[in-house]
């Protein structure tokens, strides 16, 4: 498996939108595919002209992939913040996901493993990430729970790992 940061041009970057798409709206529907595209974009973008201003790297956010044999088979987001009344838990692991068929092989894990590397690379010395359900397998590749969180009707819990 091999994992790579991939910006808007990427040849990868229609799949994954429509993978995230399905993943998050369970169905497809083309409106809320171009929503997503265009949201991504437009973050990809804003980052740059931050970037240009600043005269400086800016880091966040990223888009990685992981592909077999040329193939998407899961994705993530390192973002700066998921909770804006909790900015303080910052780079972010987001929107982790691995298609259905490939779960179970050891993708995840290596996936995540490749971009806390690069959040360690950025210097920082945690990394958080939120979930609703998937508490257990984070625990079983070194995350710690250590807070529940409830915005409106949602409920998830918030998970840190030491880089």
């Amino acid at each position: 498996m091999k994992t790579k940061e991939i910006s808007p041009s990427h040849k990868h970057f229609e799949a994954l939108c429509r993978h995230l798409c399905e993943w998050i709206y369970e169905d497809y529907d083309y409106f809320k595919y171009l929503q997503l595209k265009w949201e991504l974009i437009e973050q990809y973008d804003l980052a740059k002209q931050l970037h240009k201003k600043k005269r400086k790297r800016l880091a966040l956010p990223k888009i990685f992939i992981a592909t077999v044999k040329g193939e998407l088979v899961g994705f993530c987001r390192l973002v700066p913040q998921i909770i804006s009344e909790r900015a303080e838990l910052s780079p972010c692991l987001a929107q982790m996901f691995i298609l259905e068929k490939y779960r179970k092989r050891g993708y995840g894990k290596k996936l995540i493993d490749d971009v806390c590397k690069v959040a360690k690379k950025l210097k920082h010395k945690q990394i958080y990430l939120k979930t609703e359900d998937q508490e257990k397998f984070y625990q079983s590749v070194n995350w710690e729970s250590f807070d529940t969180w409830t915005k409106e009707k949602e409920s998830f819990t918030l998970m840190k790992r030491a880089l």
